[in-house]
C-alpha cells in the first residue's frame, strides 16, 4: 500500500495480550500491531520520512491513535513505551481520552472494566 498512501492512520489500542484477549477477544493483537506500525515505518522511512506542507499539514507521515481506557492507565503507558521503542520521534501520537460509557454500558451495571460490549 506504501504506493498509495501519504499518511497512516492507525490505532494501537493494547500493550497487554491479556487485556487484548478479554476486551477484544484478540490476545496476539499487540503483536500484529506492533507488526503493522514496523512495516508501515519501514514504507515510510523508505519514502524519504515524514513530510509536512508550509503550512504544516502531514503530507506524508504516520499518526498512532491510542485510546486510554478507563481502569487501564498502566496499559496505555504501556502502549506508549512501545511505539516509542519501535518508532522513536517518527511517528505521532493522538492519545485521546474521552471514552464514555453508552446507555447500554451503563444499564449493564457493575464495574463497565469487567464487561464486553
Amino acid at each position: 500500500m506504501s504506493d498509495v498512501v501519504d499518511v497512516w492512520l492507525t490505532d494501537f489500542k493494547y500493550a497487554s495480550p491479556a487485556l487484548a484477549a478479554e476486551l477484544s477477544g484478540a490476545r496476539d493483537y499487540p503483536e500484529v500491531a506492533a507488526a503493522a506500525l514496523a512495516e508501515m515505518l519501514s514504507d515510510l522511512r523508505a519514502a524519504g520520512g515524514a513530510s509536512l506542507s508550509d503550512g504544516g499539514a502531514m503530507r506524508r507521515g504516520i499518526i498512532v491513535r491510542h485510546l486510554v481506557l478507563p481502569g487501564h492507565v498502566d496499559d496505555s503507558c504501556a502502549v506508549l513505551d512501545r511505539v516509542w521503542d519501535l518508532c522513536g520521534n517518527d511517528v505521532d501520537l493522538s492519545v485521546m481520552n474521552q471514552y464514555t460509557p453508552n446507555e447500554a454500558c451503563r444499564a449493564a451495571g457493575g464495574d463497565p472494566r469487567s464487561r464486553r460490549y
